[in-house]
């Protein structure tokens, strides 16, 4: 029979499981701060909800996959509403910060990282108002190292 204490320490550790394989990592940043990158994932999230909210949003959106795989056969809106932007692997910025269009390289692993496992790559453009302009999103297999 299990002491109480076993018991407790047992349901703990069930119960750290989850935790600790969901552990969240920051996102690698290349040539943009942290802060600059919370901004720009916090106007995508913003982008998707006014569209999500039928309200007219003006950027041009692209999307697309490998003729073969399933993410060819969805249009480009339903894959932005369907992307989780909030635990990003990495946001790079493209342009130096003079540029008058800033572009933004935001890589989404939604499966987690692998050698297997597919990823989206999504170009952000800014214009010189913040605005978003261009968002392309390519979803593909990691690049073989």
């Amino acid at each position: 029979m299990r002491s109480l204490l076993q018991s407790a320490c047992l349901a703990a550790l069930a119960l750290a499981a989850p935790a600790a394989a969901e552990a969240e990592f920051p996102p690698q940043l290349t040539k943009i701060s942290g802060e600059d990158a919370s901004l720009l994932i916090d106007k995508i999230a913003q982008a998707q909800a006014a569209l999500r909210s039928g309200k007219p949003s003006l950027f041009r959106l692209q999307s697309g996959s490998i003729a073969s795989y399933d993410k060819a056969d969805v249009s480009p809106r339903d894959a932005f509403l369907a992307l989780d932007f909030s635990k990003p692997w990495s946001v790079e910025r493209l342009s130096s910060a003079t540029s008058r269009r800033q572009q933004h390289l935001i890589t989404i692993l939604p499966e987690g990282p692998g050698p297997d496992k597919l990823v989206w790559k999504i170009e952000v453009g800014l214009e010189v108002s913040g605005a978003i302009a261009t968002i392309a999103m390519m979803y593909e297999p990691v690049a073989p190292f």
